[in-house]
């Protein structure tokens, strides 16, 4: 199998590439480390409204629940922030990391080699009625709901972000 491949590389000019610039050796290499909060936090680019604005501090209010929300996955005190969790969850906790995150937004539990094709982001929607995040991973979006619920001084946001990845448990943990 791996003669096959060397052949491949071989036969569309790839494998005199890499021997001539050995940095493109990343583009074949797998990295298996695991994404952190911080990584994540810095790949998901806010789309914040204007500065100074009150939607503006109510927008800045949720990226810090969605900041601490990843916190608690790579830190692995999630359950700790959850009232009463099923069993359900706690099984689904004990493998979110970070990355599954991100695959919930993108599709992708790391960011491929040559970047993503659109930039990965995330908007805020002001409605009332609805609390649980939800992503379109072909635009790489993750839409945020700004409301009562979603900013009050409690861990409902945790819930309601955990509920949406278990729901979209199929980018995220397959």
């Amino acid at each position: 199998m791996l003669d096959q491949l060397i052949a491949g590389l071989k036969y569309y000019g790839v494998l005199e590439l890499i021997r001539e610039h050995p940095a493109m050796k990343v583009l074949l290499e797998a990295n298996s480390e695991e994404m952190t909060a911080d990584q994540v936090t810095r790949i998901l680019k806010p789309m914040y409204s204007a500065a100074g604005s009150n939607r503006r501090n109510q927008e800045e209010l949720v990226i810090v629940k969605f900041q601490d929300f990843l916190n608690c996955i790579q830190d692995g005190d999630l359950l700790d922030r959850i009232d009463k969790p099923t069993a359900e969850e706690q099984e689904f906790v004990s493998r979110l990391t970070p990355g599954h995150v991100l695959a919930f937004v993108t599709g992708a539990s790391r960011p491929p080699a040559a970047g993503f094709d659109t930039k990965p982001n995330i908007q805020f929607v002001y409605d009332e009625d609805r609390v649980y995040p939800t992503a379109q991973t072909c635009s790489s979006c993750l839409m945020l709901f700004v409301n009562n619920q979603t900013t009050a001084d409690s861990d409902d946001f945790v819930r309601f972000f955990l509920t949406s990845l278990m729901n979209g448990s199929i980018f995220s943990l397959a």
